[in-house]
């Protein structure tokens, strides 16, 4: 796209930069085909820029709830502001109060719902006892920002379903021309793959027992993790037979991520039956088809129906993932089937240009000197 955005954009995340949620960096390498000034505001250990992107770094803090994690939100609050931007660009809850800030100075602002509230919530361990109150909490700031905000950017078709005011989807699909350029060179073991949250909810525990099962069984399978811990989850997963044969290669960029994803030889996405994750798409599962790789997946009924016979359904327990990765090791037809419809799907329907040129569509109606 050839028109130049003549207005300064500022993306702001209280995430970190190589989260799984990679949709905010996605979002401004794209925005900076059109913009020449973008900037993002998040979690990171250092500012510097990229890709002709300015990215301001945020202090990081390890604990969900704590005053450092207090203070690493009015950190972002006050380098947002001094960007002085034209249009931002919010993508986590709590910075609604500082949208709505922006909009008394008379600003153009975004937010970006990428999940349900119930399910943000219920991840904060010392906060269960008042789910109740914050699950209505933050509803309410979430309407404050569909009567406020420009515009609700929505990550699925269910989410967009329960928003309200000017909104639209913009799916984070996977930028498939960026991944086929990536140079790799194939793993001699046979290797399985995950990238994103290391958690409980998404099957680690069960993903790394299951590789220990297998190897005792004399199926030699290894297993590369990729992604953020969940708080005393890779302590009990060191404890497993599992881990001899495992690799964490720790928080990674992009490019880093895709080339050991296409190194591997399966990927795995087996969540387990919550909200979000039976009602949204798993995004890893693009990435890993856009990668060349067969993928095992939950047998989540909404994922049957969008996926079709594109990926390996299982169920969420380590029995469920140890015969799908046997079945898949020993059947090389299969591998090449799933393999081949994977490339197919993203290409076709699930292409991250696709979601780009809508996000720049609603943008350029935000303004009418778009030129």
């Amino acid at each position: 796209m050839d028109i130049l955005f003549k207005k300064n954009i500022c993306e702001v995340s209280t995430r970190h930069r190589t989260d799984d949620s990679r949709i905010f960096i996605k979002i401004s390498r794209s925005l900076r085909k059109i913009c020449d000034n973008v900037s993002f505001i998040g979690t990171g250990e250092e500012s510097l820029v990229k890709d002709g992107i300015n990215l301001i770094g945020v202090p990081h803090c390890k604990k969900s709830i704590s005053l450092c994690q207090i203070k690493r939100v009015l950190i972002a609050y006050r380098r947002a502001i001094k960007e002085n931007a034209d249009l931002y660009h919010l993508h986590t809850p709590e910075l609604i109060p500082l949208g709505l800030y922006l909009k008394l100075k008379h600003k153009k602002v975004l937010y970006d719902q990428h999940e349900f509230v119930n399910v943000t919530v219920r991840g904060w361990p010392l906060l269960r006892a008042l789910r109740f109150f914050l699950k209505h909490f933050f509803w309410w700031l979430e309407g404050l920002a569909y009567r406020c905000f420009d515009l609700i950017v929505c990550n699925t078709e269910g989410i967009y379903e329960v928003a309200r005011g000017n909104k639209c989807v913009v799916a984070n699909f996977v930028d498939v021309d960026l991944i086929e350029k990536i140079d790799y060179k194939k793993n001699k073991t046979f290797s399985i793959v995950y990238a994103g949250g290391l958690s409980l909810d998404r099957s680690i525990y069960d993903l790394v027992e299951s590789i220990g099962k297998l190897n005792k069984e004399g199926v030699k399978v290894h297993l590369d993790l990729m992604g953020r811990w969940e708080e005393g989850l890779e302590e009990k997963c060191k404890e497993l037979e599992g881990w001899k044969y495992t690799k964490y290669h720790g928080l990674l960029d992009p490019i880093e991520v895709y080339t050991i994803m296409k190194s591997c030889h399966v990927g795995v996405s087996v969540l387990k039956p919550f909200e979000n994750y039976m009602e949204g798409w798993a995004v890893k599962i693009f990435e890993y088809m856009a990668c060349g790789l067969p993928v095992i997946g939950s047998n989540f009924p909404k994922w049957k129906s969008f996926y079709k016979d594109s990926i390996l359904y299982c169920e969420p327990t380590m029995e469920g993932i140890r015969d799908s990765i046997k079945k898949l090791h020993t059947d090389k037809g299969l591998r090449e089937e799933l393999i081949k419809k994977g490339k197919d799907f993203v290409k076709t329907k699930c292409n991250w240009e696709s979601q780009e040129r809508i996000l720049f569509e609603k943008i350029f109606e935000l303004y009418e000197d778009k030129v």
